[in-house]
């Protein structure tokens, strides 16, 4: 059963809806999970990646390894780590992307909007879990 009747469920209308999205929703899109321990600490499971942030790889011939973001590409929807380069046959090194799907945060690169973000979506959160607690009684 559909719940928004809104929203289309044919794959073609949601495929061309993502690779024409704009760069607010890019952004969410390109959204990783959170570690266990920033998971208890903020509360919700996951957020939009920026260049700084500390990720584990949890896919690829990178699995179990930990990087800083170099660079969030929103046109391929991928991120680059300071660990995923290759070598190329010339002997020049080529870095290449991974989805961001794949990686899980273990450390935010935080400024001041950030931590605003965070926080707001922290109390967010609370806010939301108090009134589903309401609703139940």
């Amino acid at each position: 059963m559909k719940y928004n009747t809104k929203i289309s469920s044919s794959r073609r209308k949601c495929r061309k809806a993502h690779f024409n999205a704009n760069d607010a929703k890019r952004r969410m899109i390109m959204s990783a999970g959170l570690s266990k321990e920033l998971r208890s600490e903020y509360i919700f499971k996951s957020f939009p990646v920026v260049k700084g942030d500390e990720v584990l790889v949890l896919k690829g011939d990178l699995k179990g390894k930990t990087g800083k973001i170099v660079k969030v590409n929103r046109a391929t929807f991928k991120v680059v780590l300071d660990i995923s380069y290759r070598e190329k046959k010339n002997g020049q090194t080529a870095s290449f992307g991974i989805y961001p799907s794949s990686l899980v945060i273990t450390k935010f690169a935080l400024d001041k909007n950030r931590d605003a973000l965070l926080q707001k979506k922290k109390e967010a959160r609370i806010a939301g879990d108090a009134l589903k607690k309401e609703r139940q009684e």
